[in-house]
């Protein structure tokens, strides 16, 4: 869930999946994420359990912070950087990663991986 409050993630847990399936990433609403390698392992971790379960990724809008975080795990998944954005767009919503520092969060998400990897 990429929520700008607990309370947020607390309404939505409380509906279809709980909070123990949940993983809340603390990203306000046309921002970014307020710990970036937090929402980077996240992600992470979201495309690793995507080969054996059904995920998801859900945020308010659906568009921003989702269309976002879906840029990122398409680059995890081999999408090139620069195509990211344009892969989402055409394959989710036009409209998808809504702020220039959304998309530039996009094309630098391999450099914060890399950083990930490291250590």
């Amino acid at each position: 869930m990429l929520l700008g409050s607990r309370r947020q993630f607390t309404d939505v847990a409380e509906g279809a999946h709980s909070a123990e399936q949940s993983r809340w990433v603390k990203w306000p609403d046309f921002l970014l994420p307020s710990d970036r390698h937090d929402a980077a392992a996240a992600m992470l971790d979201l495309w690793t359990r995507a080969e054996s379960s059904r995920v998801g990724v859900a945020c308010g809008g659906g568009r921003g912070r989702t269309g976002t975080a879906l840029a990122c795990i398409a680059i995890i998944d081999g999408v090139a950087a620069e195509k990211a954005v344009e892969f989402v767009r055409e394959g989710y919503d036009p409209k998808a990663v809504e702020t220039p520092w959304q998309r530039r969060f996009v094309t630098r998400f391999p450099a914060l991986l890399a950083r990930i990897a490291r250590g």
